[in-house]
C-alpha cells in the first residue's frame, strides 16, 4: 500500500526530530514525524515506571538547549513549557566528605572553592572569562550547518568584536593549550583540588569520553554554559520538552504517527522517494529526515548500492563507543543524607545533582577498565533527585533517585550477558552510594533498571549510546558523522541526517534539529 501527501518525513520523535519538525511545519510544509515507539520523546521522555512516579527514563538536564533560540523561536512556553532552575546547579562530591558546589554565579562558585584553594579560585574565574570569549566565537559554528566557509563567516564577526583580547599573546597561548591539551592535562595545570578538577572534567567525562582523549580539553569549557545558561529541568519532567514540541507542530498542521517502524528509504534515481514501514506501508514524501542514528540510516535504511562506494566505507568506519552507562531509576520514602564536611556543605540531596567520583585519576582508572571490556570497580556516578526540585513527580512524601555511570561496556570482555549482572550491578552500585548516603539503603523502595544493552533495546541506541557516536575529535563539526554528510544532506537528493551523532552531537540542545530544518527549507525553497 502507498499514500502520499507529505513534503517531509521525519524519521523518529526525539527532540532533535520533533525540533526539526515544528521548524518545518510552521513553515507550511505538509511533515509527518514517525516514531517506532507508542511515545515521542526519544531520550527525552518522562514515563511512569510506578504508579504516581513520573521517572526520566533517559536524559535530565537541560543546558545547552538554552544557548539555543530554539525556545522563543518555537514559543514552547505557550505550548506548556515551563522550567525550573537549581541554585546550586549540582555537587562534586568526593570521599571523605568533600564537596563542591557549582552555583549559577561564578564569584560564589569560586567563594566555595576558595575554602579549599585560593589558588584554584583564582583559576577558576579567569578560566571563565577565558571560555566566555571562546564559547561566544564557538556559539554561531554551533548553530549552523558546517561548511569550511560557513564556520570562518560566522565566527568571523565574533572574533572581530573580541579582538583586542584575542591577539594577545596570553590569550591565543590559552586558546593553544586547549585545543592541543587532554582534558586531564588542562586541569592539572589549572588546579591543585581535585573538586576543582573534576568539575571543569565533567564535560568530556559526561559525553562517555576519558579525560585523556586527544581534544577533551575543548570540551571542558562547555562547563562554563552552567554559568553562562545555568541547568534547568522541565516542570512536569524531562518529557515536557518533547510534548511542547509535538503540540507545536500539531498546531502548525504536522502529524505525529506512533508504533510505526520505518524499515527502509525508498529511493529512486539518487532521489528519495518516501519511506517503507514495517508492515509494508510507503509513505511517499519529498524529502526524508532521518533523526536515528547515522550508522543505521546509511547502512540500513538505504540499500548499499544507493551511496558511493567511499561513503559506504566511510559510514562503516564510524565509530560507536562499547557502551556509556548503566542506570538504575529509584522510587524512595526519603531523599538520601550525604556524609559531607563543613566547609562546603550545600546541603546534600537539598541539591537535585550530585556527581560523585574521588578525582580525575580514579575516573582515568574507571575508564581504563571499561575500555577493556570490564565493569569499573568505582566509576564516576552522577546522582539525581528530580524530586527535591520538582515534588510533583511523585506521590506526596516520596521521591525520584537517578544513579548512572559512567563508564560500563556493552560487550563484557568474559562474554557475560547483561541479563545475568544487571541485578547485580544495581546491588553494587546503591551500595557504593549508600557509602557516601547510608540511609540510601533503607530509603529506596522499588528500582528500574537499564544495562546498555536495556537502552539499546529501549530507546535504538547503537551499544546504549546516547550520542549515536563517539564525540571524540576526530568525528566532530566537519566530521560528524563523516564528512560526506556533515552539513546534514546526505548524497541522496532530498535525503537528510539530524540528531546526536550530527553537528553539534548530544546533549539536550535541539540545536542539531534546528540546524538540518534551516538546510532543508533552503533547499526546499520554503520560508524560515
Amino acid at each position: 500500500m502507498s499514500t502520499g501527501g507529505y513534503d517531509v518525513v521525519v524519521i523518529g520523535a526525539g527532540h532533535n526530530g520533533l525540533t526539526a519538525a515544528a521548524y518545518l511545519a510552521r513553515a507550511k510544509l505538509r511533515t509527518l514525524v514517525v516514531e517506532r515507539r507508542p511515545v515521542v520523546g526519544g531520550c527525552v521522555v518522562t514515563e511512569e515506571i510506578f504508579p504516581g512516579y513520573r521517572i526520566n527514563t533517559a536524559s535530565f538536564e537541560h543546558v545547552q538547549i538554552h544557548w539555543t533560540p530554539v525556545l522563543e523561536e518555537l514559543d514552547l512556553a505557550r505550548f506548556g513549557l515551563e522550567y525550573l532552575e537549581p541554585d546550586p546547579a549540582y555537587l562534586m562530591i568526593l570521599p571523605e566528605g568533600r564537596s563542591l558546589p557549582i552555583y549559577r554565579d561564578v564569584e560564589r562558585t569560586a567563594e566555595a572553592l576558595a575554602l579549599r584553594s585560593g589558588r584554584d579560585a583564582r583559576a577558576y574565574r579567569e578560566f571563565h572569562a577565558f571560555a566566555q570569549d571562546v564559547l561566544a566565537i564557538v556559539r554561531p559554528a554551533y548553530l549552523a550547518a558546517p561548511t569550511p566557509w560557513g564556520l570562518v563567516r560566522r565566527t568571523a564577526p565574533a572574533i572581530v568584536r573580541r579582538l583586542d583580547r584575542v591577539l594577545r599573546s596570553s590569550w591565543l597561548g590559552q586558546l593553544l593549550r586547549v585545543t592541543t591539551s587532554t582534558c586531564r592535562q588542562l586541569v592539572e595545570r589549572l588546579f591543585e583540588t581535585p573538586e576543582a578538577r573534576l568539575a571543569l572534567a565533567l564535560s568530556p567525562i559526561s559525553a562517555g569520553l576519558s579525560p585523556s582523549a586527544p581534544g577533551s580539553a575543548f570540551m571542558c569549557l562547555f562547563h562554563d554554559l552552567v554559568h553562562e545558561t545555568g541547568v534547568k529541568r522541565p516542570r512536569g519532567g524531562s518529557g515536557m520538552l518533547t510534548q511542547a514540541l509535538r503540540r507545536h507542530l500539531e498546531h502548525s498542521g504536522g502529524t505525529v504517527l506512533t508504533g510505526g517502524a520505518v524499515t527502509a528509504i525508498e529511493t529512486e534515481r539518487g532521489a528519495v522517494r518516501g519511506v517503507r514501514l514495517r508492515d509494508g506501508t510507503v509513505i511517499e514524501a519529498r524529502a526524508v529526515l532521518s533523526a536515528i542514528d547515522p550508522r543505521t540510516t546509511l547502512l540500513s535504511l538505504l540499500a548499499p548500492t544507493d551511496l558511493p562506494p567511499r561513503v559506504l566505507a566511510a559510514a562503516r568506519a564510524i565509530r560507536v563507543a562499547n557502551g556509556v552507562s548503566f542506570k538504575v531509576d529509584c522510587s524512595l520514602r526519603e531523599l538520601p543524607r550525604y556524609r559531607l564536611g563543613s566547609a562546603a556543605d550545600a546541603g546534600g540531596a537539598a541539591v537535585p545533582m550530585q556527581f560523585i567520583a574521588p578525582s580525575v585519576e580514579g575516573v582515568e582508572a574507571a575508564y581504563a577498565e571499561y575500555a577493556a571490556g570490564r565493569v569499573p570497580r568505582e566509576p564516576a556516578l552522577m546522582v539525581a533527585t528530580h524530586t527535591a526540585l520538582d515534588p510533583s513527580l511523585a506521590p506526596p512524601g516520596r521521591h525520584t533517585l537517578l544513579l548512572e555511570t559512567r563508564y560500563t561496556p556493552y560487550r563484557l570482555r568474559d562474554g557475560t550477558a547483561w541479563t545475568q549482572l544487571r541485578e547485580a550491578e544495581a546491588d553494587r552500585l546503591l551500595a557504593l552510594l549508600a557509602r557516601y548516603a547510608p540511609n540510601l539503603a533503607a530509603a529506596v523502595d522499588r528500582r528500574f533498571i537499564q544495562s546498555p544493552e536495556d537502552m539499546e533495546a529501549r530507546f535504538a541506541l547503537p551499544s546504549g549510546h546516547q550520542n549515536h557516536c563517539d564525540m571524540s575529535a576526530d568525528q566532530m563539526v566537519l566530521r560528524r558523522p563523516l564528512w560526506a554528510c556533515a552539513a546534514y544532506r546526505t548524497p541522496i537528493r532530498g535525503c537528510y541526517l539530524t540528531g546526536a551523532g550530527t553537528h553539534p552531537g548530544g546533549g539536550v540542545s535541539g540545536a542539531p534539529g534546528r540546524n538540518a530544518a534551516m538546510v532543508m527549507l533552503r533547499d526546499l525553497g520554503a520560508d524560515t
